[in-house]
């Protein structure tokens, strides 16, 4: 038995359950309650359930605390996770196939790379554990703090003052890889994605999200469930490139979406350094913007959202990699990185309006290099929709996305959006 103490009486709970989560801390499990305990600390938090009382001050038994887990516990622990987690997984397949497994498309089999779609696409669901916390926002907002006008400052503090919720877009620095360096490709990404030779090199392509609800900083562990969607190989032969869709569900304690997203990233054939220096066509920005602010990333602000998104792609860290063998002028910007921009910049410029941002689709047409300025626009598109871009030193479109929202607090059913 685990006591916890308060100044009024004696609290008890029994069959707790011991788990390690992705991010370090201790969790003490059971029917009533979950308490989230940091490793180094002996203060807890969490809710009694049934009492409505928030849980000021506990404290565990020392044995508890340092008593050394035994390799029988372990493996115990770790089996119920993974059949606790398998289930989780086929039910989220059983109730959200669609959105899986929605808009694939099929290679003919004579394609030399018809086997693509096949092995990628039937790589198991990935699970992967958080507990969002308003430190890494907090991070994040005093790393771009610098970058975005100064106009925006007090607009942004005061709405992520008046939540305890992740910042829309923020969600892209939690739910990270967890892969060992060991594990990592030459090019520093993780393997759970790649095709594999000859198409070594990654970039980020777009994608969308959808915002159903905000994910509340109440130390409660989240789970985001990813999935392989589809694959297309695009291009003649030789010269492919391979499209994968990832899929991704943030969910609840209660196995409900919070955030539906969706990830388009594009491998390529490894290439002479030369080959990617060559002038690319400009495309035009679409229009006038309603609003805009040029700021210019550094190497500093990229290293910081890399370690916040716990990043090690060396197209945004290596320079002489970058040069010498992708064929770039200097470090490549990170593509979640412009959206983060492009969002925060339309919630600064949508100021104290109740709008909400509920979906989210870009795309990434050329690259963004650091210590070069980029142009972060938008313009109203019509009613609760923008249109978002960036545009590149060249005056060329970056980045080009739209943006939704909703003033009303509850969203409308998402279960048509599933199938679409």
């Amino acid at each position: 038995m685990i006591r916890a103490w308060r100044a009024d009486s004696t609290l008890e709970w029994g069959s707790l359950a011991y788990e390690l989560s992705g991010a370090g801390c201790l969790q003490l499990r059971s029917d009533a309650t979950r308490i989230s305990h940091r490793c180094a600390h002996s203060q807890l938090c969490g809710q009694l359930a049934g009492s409505g009382s928030m849980l000021t001050r506990a404290r565990l038994r020392s044995s508890c605390l340092t008593r050394p887990w035994s390799q029988s516990l372990l493996l115990r622990h770790r089996q119920r996770r993974v059949e606790h987690y398998s289930s989780a997984a086929a039910q989220v397949e059983a109730s959200n196939d669609a959105f899986f497994t929605g808009n694939a498309t099929v290679l003919p089999s004579t394609h030399p790379l018809a086997h693509l779609r096949s092995e990628l696409t039937s790589r198991p669901y990935a699970i992967t554990i958080d507990v969002p916390t308003h430190i890494p926002s907090n991070l994040l907002h005093k790393t771009l703090f610098d970058f975005l006008p100064k106009t925006y400052h007090d607009v942004l503090f005061q709405k992520r003052a008046s939540t305890s919720s992740v910042p829309p877009g923020y969600h892209l620095i939690h739910f990270p890889p967890s892969d060992p360096l060991s594990a990592l490709q030459s090019d520093g990404t993780d393997p759970a994605h790649s095709p594999g030779p000859p198409f070594n090199r990654r970039m980020w392509a777009g994608g969308f999200m959808h915002f159903y609800r905000d994910i509340p900083f109440d130390c409660r562990t989240r789970e985001c469930v990813e999935k392989i969607a589809n694959v297309e190989v695009r291009g003649k032969e030789g010269e492919e490139k391979v499209f994968v869709l990832l899929k991704r569900l943030m969910l609840d304690e209660h196995s409900m979406p919070m955030i539906a997203e969706g990830r388009t990233l594009v491998f390529m054939r490894d290439q002479p350094a030369d080959a990617a220096a060559k002038k690319q066509r400009i495309i035009k920005p679409p229009a006038e913007p309603a609003y805009s602010h040029t700021l210019t990333p550094t190497a500093g602000l990229l290293f910081r959202f890399s370690a916040l998104t716990f990043n090690a792609h060396r197209i945004h860290l290596d320079k002489p990699y970058c040069q010498e063998v992708e064929g770039h002028r200097n470090l490549l910007v990170h593509g979640p990185l412009s959206l983060v921009l492009m969002l925060d910049m339309l919630q600064g410029y949508l100021g104290s309006s109740n709008d909400r941002i509920v979906r989210v689709e870009y795309n990434n047409l050329a690259p963004l290099y650091a210590d070069e300025p980029m142009r972060v626009c938008g313009n109203k598109k019509g009613l609760g929709e923008y249109e978002v871009w960036i545009e590149g030193a060249d005056g060329g479109l970056a980045v080009k996305g739209t943006v939704k929202t909703d003033r009303s607090e509850v969203l409308a059913s998402h279960k048509k959006w599933w199938t679409q």
